[in-house]
């Protein structure tokens, strides 16, 4: 045997052994370090139990849950989630470590942080949380969640480490441990005992106060900084609710990581009209931080509440330029104004002149007249139609909005102020006609829609008269599930589409007896494969539905905000309008219900509130067999009010 091997084998046989023993004896000091901090800290860990009344009377009260707590002040201060007191609860009540039971008051909620402020009286000595400075903290470091989540004498503890920060548009740090509903409201704390942070439900991607996810056994879990907790403690101590603080800003772009941060609007009476911001600003610098991306300049504001003044930098036609906005709780809701002017058809988006003046219209009390030809907005130059609807849905209905007309060869400039008015179901049905400038026939009539790998089948009526040089409006449609009978339903639409200019597409259910929620994105595939191949007004595409049909151009209505103008319902089923966010400039769906369903003037009644014109046709309508000429001149109707600005 070589001799020389013999040390190196010895020592290839210990390093196993040593290193296993090492690792034994590191997971102890692990263990025992992780029980040290929770038990230095498990004082300021309360239980918390919420209980309801089972009718409505202060007797005969059942507990509903219980979850956890962490003391902040000594005096009797306990913050918690807001995750299980979003309801109102009969009554709450605080366990101690002593098993003690305190009546608990809420005193206020931090609606943007998804936290409650609790208050109790109790001669019990109370131990409140200790801090971990945040400037300390390092990305890696353990980080251990405590609850109370059985007993209010025992702390369960789930370890991780600390993976990021800046969360939730910086209102919250991660880790990455299993986090336990229960344990919401509990305290993160660092290998010390002290605490980091309070656990949340917060949602990673969102900064709504109310749309939170349970990330319950999903291995990450939020917490709010303590710091951020106790810099707004003072003020809900005096009973003063927290809210997200809103801006009212528009960006051009969709892209939260593109830039620059190019304003398409402000929404009317936000902080930041009042402000002085408008389209076309170059938002720079936030609070003195640079902005270059929409993402950036969600982190800046994501912390801040309601009634805080923050100081925007920004750039208008190359000159720099600063602000200071008062964030508010609720941007005023918007309401999408209405003039009653339409501009004369044509495929010239430079061509502003007007066609037609709605006989009552704000416009026709203003004085516009057929020939007139729009330059300005409020001072604004209006280069094309597309500027002109982006510039006019962002005017507020409650302040009269100044135009600059040209008239005649001359362009004689003429000054014309008006008050618009929200659209709503009661503008008059009967628009003026604006017959079609060109009497060419290109032949298109019934077209078959090729839709490649689904085995939908698909169709359009394009108007014989139709012409590239004037654009048209277009109209999807989903019947109930079944056969199509293509006669049927283009005699139904072929005069009005002739007149009007609109071209109609039918899409048929791949399965006759139903729709599934997955064919919804036809409707975006036809909306493209229109736009390439027509010239398309877009200020005029709808989608519509027969029965089932309809639910799913509801779906696609909401999918498409930005692009569709209008969704109109014919005896369909409709979801909880509690689901709807509410209405923004250039993002506003008009709503048309037609049929007997129960359920459509509630419907009607809720989007209102939200910004939202529905009208309502009651109709009794067979979805399966629904007869057009009963539905048909109440939507061409309807359809018509899309081309009047």
């Amino acid at each position: 045997m070589n001799t020389k091997l013999t040390p190196l084998l010895l020592l290839l046989f210990f390093i196993p052994h040593t290193i296993v023993c090492g690792q034994l004896s590191l997971l102890e000091s692990e263990q025992a370090a992780f029980k040290q901090a929770a038990n230095f800290a498990s004082g300021a860990v309360v239980q918390i139990e919420t209980y309801a009344s089972l009718d409505g009377s202060s007797s005969d009260q059942n507990a509903i849950g219980t979850f956890t707590g962490t003391i902040i002040d000594s005096d009797g201060w306990i913050i918690t989630s807001l995750f299980h007191l979003r309801s109102q609860s009969a009554s709450i009540a605080v366990l101690l470590s002593n098993k003690e039971r305190v009546s608990a008051k809420l005193v206020a909620r931090d609606f943007s942080r998804e936290l409650v402020l609790l208050k109790i009286e109790t001669s019990t000595k109370l131990q409140s949380a200790i801090v971990s400075p945040s400037s300390e903290w390092k990305i890696g470091q353990w980080a251990i969640a405590l609850g109370k989540s059985f007993d209010p004498a025992e702390t369960s503890r789930s370890v991780g480490i600390l993976s990021a920060q800046g969360r939730a548009f910086d209102k919250a740090f991660q880790m990455d441990a299993k986090v336990s509903p229960l344990n919401y409201g509990g305290p993160v704390i660092d290998l010390r005992g002290k605490v980091m942070g309070i656990l949340t439900p917060i949602n990673p991607n969102i900064a709504t106060e109310g749309e939170v996810q349970q990330w319950y056994d999903s291995g990450v879990a939020f917490a709010v900084p303590i710091q951020d907790v106790l810099n707004r403690i003072e003020r809900m101590k005096q009973g003063k609710d927290i809210y997200q603080g809103r801006i009212g800003i528009r960006p051009k772009s969709k892209d939260d990581f593109g830039g620059p941060i190019t304003l398409a609007g402000v929404s009317p009476g936000s902080p930041a009209a009042k402000a002085g911001l408008r389209a076309g600003d170059v938002i720079k610098k936030v609070q003195g931080k640079v902005v270059e991306q929409m993402n950036q300049l969600r982190h800046a504001l994501g912390p801040m509440d309601a009634e805080q003044s923050v100081d925007i930098e920004y750039e208008r036609e190359g000159l720099s330029k600063s602000t200071q906005c008062e964030l508010v709780k609720e941007i005023p809701l918007y309401r999408e104004p209405y003039f009653g002017f339409l501009l004369k058809p044509s495929n010239q988006e430079s061509n502003l002149e007007i066609g037609a003046i709605v006989p009552g219209s704000p416009a026709e009390k203003a004085g516009f007249k057929v020939g007139q030809r729009l330059e300005r907005i409020d001072g604004e130059l209006i280069e094309n139609r597309t500027k002109l609807r982006e510039l006019l849905s962002f005017t507020d209905i409650r302040t009269p909005v100044r135009f600059r007309l040209l008239e005649g060869d001359r362009n004689q400039a003429i000054e014309q102020s008006t008050l618009p008015v929200p659209i709503s179901k009661d503008l008059a049905n009967d628009f003026p006609s604006l017959a079609n400038p060109i009497k060419g026939n290109e032949g298109k009539g019934i077209i078959d829609i090729p839709l490649g790998d689904v085995s939908n089948k698909a169709f359009a009526y394009v108007p014989t008269n139709y012409s590239k040089e004037v654009p048209h409006g277009l109209l999807v449609l989903l019947p109930e599930a079944g056969e199509i009978n293509r006669k049927e339903w283009v005699d139904a639409y072929e005069p009005f589409c002739r007149e009007h200019r609109w071209i109609v597409a039918y899409i048929a259910s791949a399965d006759p007896k139903q729709w599934s929620l997955e064919e919804v994105e036809l409707v975006q595939r036809i909306l493209r494969q229109f736009e390439t191949d027509y010239t398309i007004d877009s200020r005029r595409i709808v989608v519509g539905g027969v029965g089932t049909g309809g639910t799913l151009a509801l779906v696609g209505a909401m999918q498409q905000k930005s692009k569709i103008r209008g969704a109109c319902l014919i005896e369909s089923k409709l979801p909880l309008a509690s689901r709807f966010q509410a209405a923004e400039p250039m993002e506003t769906t008009q709503w048309m219900l037609i049929g007997g369903r129960k359920e459509y003037p509630k419907f009607a009644e809720s989007m209102a509130k939200l910004g939202y014109p529905v009208s309502i046709a009651d109709q009794a309508i067979d979805p399966s067999k629904p007869d057009h000429k009963l539905y048909t001149p109440t939507l061409h109707r309807w359809l018509r009010r899309f081309e009047s600005y």
